[in-house]
């Protein structure tokens, strides 16, 4: 369900952050006092094991209770929205990318600062990239 009426618009709004639920979801409550999902834009965070754990934490350490920026970009097929989600001025899907805590996924839309970071995860063998056996990307889900 979105927050705001208007199909396609781009908008944005404040929200408190009452769960991570993945490396990529998190669940945001915005002025209404309701709890939505929000996937971050563009991340395809790990869905199982360790780096499953390892990538959730990283990203609860960070916001959780915390109150958030949640620019809209559109919602995926299970009516979930998808976003840009800031924590002052950290952009955490970049800086989960950058981390290595998970990988760009191209098929949310093109952002060169998301193929960046991962370049530079991948470069600097953080995280996700670090282990030289890792199964490929499209083993995990968006």
């Amino acid at each position: 369900m979105p927050w705001v009426v208007g199909v396609g618009l781009a908008y944005g709004l404040d929200g408190h952050v009452d769960g991570v639920l993945s490396g990529n979801t998190i669940m945001v409550r915005n002025a209404a006092n309701v709890s939505q999902p929000v996937r971050l834009f563009g991340v395809a965070a790990p869905v199982a094991g360790t780096l499953f754990s390892v990538s959730r934490d990283r990203l609860a350490s960070q916001i959780l209770g915390n109150s958030v920026y949640v620019h809209t970009m559109g919602f995926d097929l299970d009516g979930m929205t998808v976003a840009k989600v800031f924590y002052g001025a950290d952009y955490l899907n970049q800086s989960q990318i950058f981390e290595g805590m998970a990988w760009y996924n191209a098929d949310h839309g093109l952002a060169p600062d998301l193929a960046e970071a991962e370049m530079a995860a991948q470069e600097a063998g953080r995280g996700v990239w670090a282990d030289p056996d890792l199964v490929s990307q499209w083993a995990y889900a968006p």
